[in-house]
């Protein structure tokens, strides 16, 4: 029992919480607070860094889905162009195909030679300048489309370019942050260095301190007596369990004794050398008819008048010795019954023995086992001490965590800054790109079978948007929970650090009252 009455555990652990340790760093199934708090300051590094990598990754899968909307963009323009470029081209071919098969046919068709003028040539000249004019607007249709095509080309360089500057810039981060992480390390091992020569100053001020703390020593003297007094009536009811194992000692050792000695009888010696007496007893009279038979036999054998007489009597005679020969196997097992017997019960007396034994090491064990927890009485003071320590120890660590919790939120705040001025680059890289379709549709619009390719162009282009604005989206959200987490960190750290404080207040006031 320790000071107030607390319950401890056979470890010296507190089974309910003390007054000069914060409940954060009270101990869980018999652990010190030094791990559990410990395990709070792990917690809290692991939740950060997971914050920082899922935004890390929500960055780098938002960067990736726009370069890929943006190729797969690239690909379909260029489809789209090239589509348009070969059936500009397969016009033009046709139309000039078509003109010249035209003027053969009008020849042909009026009776005239190749090299005969056609009458109306004017009507025909006309007819061949339109052809021509067509072939010109064909012809820088293509042109156009062609310079449509090294713009999209251009634009999609340029976006690649800006993607690997990203890439690259996202990297460089990282090495950065990298670089952070061990700074930090390395200035949180000269911390811990610092930490130590502050504790082997503080203990040489605790020395000084526990000289003028002999007036509470003398309360805890008297607990100590007040615990010792409880020990000694436990001792005495462990003493009372002794006599118990004492008087179960004797009725072993009785039944010992009355194993040993059966039915009255001395013992199993005298009964087995008894049970050999009667048999031999019961083997002279098996002789003495053997030699009854003999001499009647003889008898028989001189009187042959008498044989049959003589017969009969030597039969009745065969049959007491085959009686007797019987009796004398039925003494012989039961001796040989009463020697397996008499094994057994040597057999049950030695487990008996050893059961006494092991009565006799338990009462030693038990009066060994409350020695130590005397000893153990006498740790508990100390112990308190120790774990007050520990837990200034876990309040000066959690502040120094809370310090490393604002350093990341600001790489956090710079990585926000750097993913907006990409989601801006991405913008002006989607404006120019609408730029180009738009450059596109104008040209394509000259044509007039390509409305229909014009129409599904547009749609693609309003999807890739959408999808853009779909990611921009995913990304404010992302950066939205990452921003949640981080004040959500702060806040219980601060909580933390508040319950600590109230804790401390309590602890000095309990000192202060103890003193």
């Amino acid at each position: 029992m320790e000071r107030g009455g607390t319950p401890r555990t056979d470890g010296g652990v507190p089974r309910v919480p003390h007054p000069a340790i914060p409940d954060f760093a009270q101990p869980h199934n018999g652990n010190g607070s030094k791990e559990a708090t410990q395990s709070a300051a792990e917690r809290t590094k692991d939740a950060t860094q997971s914050a920082a990598e899922r935004t890390k990754e929500a960055l780098s899968g938002a960067a990736q889905r726009t370069k890929e909307s943006a190729q797969a963009t690239k690909e379909k323009i260029q489809e789209t162009t090239q589509s348009a470029k070969e059936r500009t081209s397969q016009k033009t071919g046709e139309t000039q195909e078509r003109t010249a098969t035209f003027t053969e046919r009008v020849k042909e068709a009026i009776g005239l030679k190749s090299t005969e003028p056609v009458p109306e040539a004017d009507k025909f000249q006309k007819a061949e300048d339109l052809t021509e004019e067509a072939k010109r607007a064909a012809r820088e249709a293509h042109l156009k489309a062609d310079e449509a095509l090294r713009k999209q080309q251009a634009a999609q360089e340029e976006n690649e370019k800006a993607a690997i500057d990203r890439a690259k810039q996202q990297e460089e981060a990282e090495r950065i942050r990298q670089m952070k992480q061990l700074e930090d390390e390395a200035a949180a091992k000269r911390a811990q260095f610092e930490e130590a020569k502050k504790e082997a100053h503080q203990k040489v001020e605790e020395y000084e301190a526990m000289r003028k703390e002999a007036a509470a020593v003398e309360g805890d003297v008297r607990d100590k007596s007040r615990a010792i007094e409880q020990k000694q009536h436990e001792i005495e009811e462990k003493k009372k369990d002794v006599t118990l194992l004492e008087k179960g000692i004797a009725t072993i050792t009785q039944t010992l004794q009355s194993l040993l000695h059966p039915g009255g009888a001395p013992s199993y010696d005298d009964a087995v050398v008894a049970a050999q007496a009667r048999a031999d007893q019961k083997r002279d009279h098996q002789r003495m008819l053997q030699r009854e038979y003999e001499e009647a036999d003889k008898h028989a054998n001189e009187l042959e008048e008498k044989a049959m007489d003589a017969r009969r009597a030597a039969n009745e005679k065969m049959e007491q010795m085959k009686r007797a020969q019987k009796e004398v196997d039925e003494a012989e097992e039961e001796a040989y019954k009463l020697e397996n017997e008499r094994a057994g019960k040597e057999k049950e007396a030695e487990r008996k023995q050893a059961e006494l034994d092991a009565a006799k090491r338990a009462l030693d064990n038990k009066k060994a086992e409350e020695q130590q927890k005397e000893r153990e009485l006498a740790q508990i003071h100390d112990k308190i001490k120790e774990q007050a320590k520990e837990a200034k120890e876990k309040i000066q660590e959690t502040q120094a965590k809370h310090e490393e919790f604002q350093e990341t939120r600001d790489h956090l705040n710079t990585a926000s800054r750097e993913a907006a001025a990409a989601i801006k680059r991405a913008k002006a890289a989607e404006a120019e790109e609408a730029k180009l379709a738009t450059a596109i549709k104008n040209h394509e619009k000259t044509a007039a079978n390509e409305e229909q390719n014009a129409a599904r162009l547009s749609a693609e282009a309003h999807r890739a948007r959408a999808e853009a604005e779909m990611l921009k989206q995913r990304e404010a959200e992302l950066w939205e929970a990452a921003k949640q987490a981080g004040r959500q960190g702060d806040k219980d750290i601060d909580a933390k650090l508040q319950q600590m404080e109230a804790h401390i207040g309590q602890r000095s006031a309990v000192v202060k009252q103890e003193e």
